[in-house]
C-alpha cells in the first residue's frame, strides 16, 4: 500500500487541489446565492412595472388598432368644424347647423374626451361667425322671403329668446335704413327731403310688412289686437314712432331751406302719399305734416312780402315824383284798348270783359314804387298758391 500510494500520489495532490478548489466555489456559489436572494424584490418589482407597462402599451395598441379599423369615421369627425366653416362662408347654412348639432350631439355623449371639447369649441366658434353673417344679413337691402330664412337660422340657433330676437331684427333693420339716410345729399334743401321722404314711403313700409309676417301668428287682426297687450307688440310700434320722429325732426331741420313754392309744394305731395302708403300698415301720420307745412308756406310767404317791403323802400327813396301829362295819359290808355281789342278778337267777349276787370290800371305809371310793391305782393301770394 506505501509502495502503491507512493506510486500515485499525484492523484492525492490533485484530489486536494480539487477538494480545495471545490470548496472555494462553493463558498463564492454562497455568496452569489446570497446576492440573488436580495436582488430579488427588486426583480420582482421590476418584473410588475414591466407588466404595467406592457399592458399600457397593449391598450395603447389595441386603441391605435380600433382607431386605424374606425379611421374613416374619425376623419370625418375631425373635418366636421372645417366642413362647418366651408358651409357657412358659402352661404349653405342648412348643412352647417346640421353639422353643429352633430358635434353638440358627439360631445353630449362623450363629455370627458380632450379631442371632443376642441370639436365643440370650434363648432361653437364657427357657429358665431354665422350669426354675425346672418345679422350682417339683415342689415341689408334684402327682400321678405330672405328675411323669413335668415331670421328662421337664427331660431334653429337658438341664440336669443323669441323678444331678443325681434329686438335684433328691428335693430339691424334700423342699422341699414340710417345708413341709406346717411347717404342723402343734404346739400339741396328740397332733394333732400324728397329722397328722404321716398326712402321712408318704401323702406318703412317693406320692414312693417317682414316684422309682422315673421313675428305676427294668426290673422292680423289677432295681431293688431294682441299687439298692444304684449312686450313683442309694442317693440314694432316703439320703433315706428321712433323712426317717424326722426322723419319728422329732418323735416323740421329742411323745410326753411326751400325757398320756393313749386318746391313746398312738390315736398308736400310727397310726403301726403308717404302717408298714404303708410296708412296700409296703421301707420298714418299725416296729422303731424299740416303744422310744419303751414309754418313752411307762411314763412315762405312772409320772406316774399319782406322782399316786396324792401324793393318797395329802395324804390321809393329814389323814385322822383313827376306827374304825367295828361296827353301821354290819353295815348297810353288808346293803346291799352287797341290792345284790348285785339285780345277781345282772340279770346271773345267774355275773355275781353274778364281782362277789362283783372288788368291794373295805367295811372300805376306814376306811381312806381306802388307797382313795384303790388307786383311784390302778387309774386308772394302765386308762391303761396302752390301750397293751396
Amino acid at each position: 500500500m506505501q509502495s502503491s500510494a507512493l506510486g500515485h500520489y499525484h492523484a492525492f495532490i490533485d484530489s486536494a487541489n480539487c477538494l480545495s478548489v471545490v470548496q472555494r466555489q462553493l463558498s463564492n456559489a454562497c455568496e452569489g446565492l446570497a446576492g440573488l436572494s436580495q436582488s430579488v424584490p427588486d426583480l420582482a418589482g421590476a418584473f410588475e412595472s414591466f407588466s404595467k407597462d406592457a399592458a399600457h402599451v397593449m391598450a395603447q395598441h389595441n386603441a391605435n388598432k380600433q382607431l386605424l379599423a374606425q379611421q374613416a369615421t374619425v376623419l370625418e369627425l375631425l373635418d366636421a368644424p372645417q366642413l362647418m366653416d366651408t358651409c357657412v362662408r358659402n352661404g349653405i347654412y342648412d348643412e352647417a347647423l346640421d353639422l353643429h348639432a352633430f358635434i353638440m350631439r358627439v360631445a353630449l355623449l362623450h363629455p370627458d374626451l380632450p379631442l371632443v371639447k376642441l370639436l365643440a369649441a370650434q363648432a361653437q366658434a364657427v357657429s358665431q361667425a354665422m350669426l354675425g353673417q346672418l345679422l350682417q344679413r339683415l342689415r341689408t337691402n334684402i327682400q321678405l322671403p330672405e328675411c323669413l330664412r335668415a331670421v328662421g337660422y337664427l331660431r334653429r340657433m337658438a341664440s336669443f329668446p323669441e323678444g331678443e330676437l325681434r329686438l335684433h331684427f328691428l335693430r339691424c333693420r334700423e342699422e341699414w335704413l340710417a345708413q341709406l339716410i346717411s347717404e342723402l345729399d343734404s346739400s339741396d334743401s328740397y332733394e333732400y327731403v324728397k329722397h328722404l321722404t321716398d326712402v321712408h314711403r318704401l323702406h318703412l313700409f317693406d320692414i312693417v310688412m317682414q316684422y309682422r309676417a315673421i313675428f305676427f301668428d294668426g290673422s292680423s287682426q289677432d295681431s293688431k289686437a294682441s299687439a298692444g297687450n304684449t312686450l313683442e307688440g309694442c317693440v314694432l310700434f316703439t320703433w315706428v314712432q321712433h323712426r317717424v320722429s326722426h322723419y319728422i325732426a329732418a323735416l323740421q331741420q329742411h323745410l326753411p331751406g326751400i325757398e320756393e313754392g313749386t318746391q313746398l309744394a312738390s315736398a308736400l305731395e310727397h310726403a301726403t302719399y308717404c302717408c298714404s302708403s303708410l296708412s296700409r300698415v296703421g301707420l298714418d301720420f299725416s296729422c303731424l305734416l299740416a303744422p310744419l307745412f303751414q309754418l313752411c308756406a307762411l314763412r315762405l310767404f312772409g320772406a316774399k312780402l319782406a322782399l316786396a317791403v324792401d324793393a318797395f323802400h329802395q324804390r321809393l327813396d329814389s323814385h322822383k315824383w313827376v306827374v304825367m301829362p295828361a296827353p301821354l295819359l290819353g295815348k297810353a290808355a288808346g293803346a291799352a284798348g287797341a290792345a284790348d281789342g285785339s285780345e277781345q278778337q282772340l279770346q271773345g267777349s267774355a275773355g275781353a270783359g274778364a281782362g277789362d276787370d283783372l288788368a291794373p290800371p295805367y295811372t300805376l305809371m306814376e306811381h312806381v314804387p306802388l307797382a313795384v310793391f303790388t307786383n311784390g305782393v302778387l309774386s308772394a301770394l302765386n308762391e303761396l298758391r302752390h301750397c293751396a
